[in-house]
């Protein structure tokens, strides 16, 4: 019995408790009132960009310019979503150092040196997903005359062999190409 039902319940005499078209009743009251709480958190979950799923995603990009790309995997778009978010007002390092943190894997430690940007990123092995789309952010965000370089770290063979694994102990791990990656920093 959900929490509604019982309520219901409580609120009738104990003698129409047993009454059985009465309680059919409050069983199809009950199976409504949960298809509604059911819509009312998919309703206010789209308000929000890390829950969103569907039209909430769409107005977000609607209002933040952003194409609509139903290809796309949903933490891409949001990540995206809350980059553009973080666009407003003057660009420092923090202020690019947080756009890429909106990327999913996307810790970074930029610098700058003259007129290059040169962000690196810390958090997992190889090229971030969805990369084009943080870089158009960013160069739609920082002045023209600055360039932006992108460090990107690969598990060298050095790397690997630091770890000191035997093949057994390796196979053991049980690591996927994304897991290993990570074990680069």
């Amino acid at each position: 019995m959900t929490e509604s039902l019982l309520i219901m319940l409580n609120d009738i005499p104990p003698v129409r408790r047993n009454d059985s078209l009465l309680n059919e009743i409050y069983f199809a009251v009950d199976k409504l009132v949960g298809k509604l709480d059911s819509n009312i958190d998919l309703v206010f979950n789209e308000r929000f960009v890390d829950l969103a799923n569907g039209i909430g995603l769409q107005y977000f990009e609607e209002r933040l310019g952003i194409k609509t790309d139903n290809s796309k995997p949903l933490d891409q778009r949001r990540s995206l979503i809350k980059a553009r978010l973080r666009v407003k007002g003057k660009i420092s390092l923090k202020k690019v150092q947080s756009i890429c943190e909106s990327w999913v894997n996307g810790s970074t430690t930029p610098s700058i040196s003259g007129s290059t940007i040169t962000i690196k990123f810390v958090s997992v092995g190889g090229v971030p997903e969805g990369i084009a789309d943080l870089e158009k952010t960013l160069l739609d965000t920082i002045p023209t005359q600055l360039n932006v370089v992108w460090e990107f770290s690969y598990m060298t063979w050095d790397m690997f062999e630091s770890h000191n694994w035997s093949w057994d102990e390796f196979e053991s791990q049980n690591l996927t190409w994304d897991e290993l990656e990570i074990l680069v920093s």
